[in-house]
């Protein structure tokens, strides 16, 4: 059965009943449920390595702004990279420089180390 509109066009408002009961939210820490998984109370921070990362330039321009990588190109061959690291792969990445009024078309290649696992 529909509800009747009032001559506003609007429709008529749900009444409140004075049975409304609400939730009591607690407020102390203890009576919160734990939120779910995470570092356990006492426990200290793990080591984290950084390690600097060379972006790719564009050898026209040198700007390092490039597109997204596309027609990648995976090719199986073990060696020693220039810095001297041993690698497994050899993967090749096009990308187009986006630096206004250069748009060159580049392929970047880098040297992937994918250690045999078993």
């Amino acid at each position: 059965m529909a509800r009747k509109q009032s001559s506003t066009g609007r429709k008529p408002k749900a009444k409140k009943t004075a049975n409304t009961t609400t939730k009591k939210t607690p407020s102390t820490p203890a009576d919160v449920a734990h939120p779910g998984p995470g570092r356990p109370k006492g426990a200290t921070n793990t080591p984290t390595d950084v390690v600097p990362v060379v972006k790719s330039r564009c050898a026209k321009c040198d700007s390092t702004n490039r597109g997204e990588y596309w027609g990648r190109t995976v090719q199986q061959f073990a060696g020693t990279a220039p810095d001297g690291k041993p690698y497994t792969h050899i993967v090749r990445r096009k990308c187009k420089c986006l630096t206004e009024g250069c748009g060159q078309i580049r392929i970047d290649k880098t040297y992937e180390n994918r250690p045999s696992s078993g």
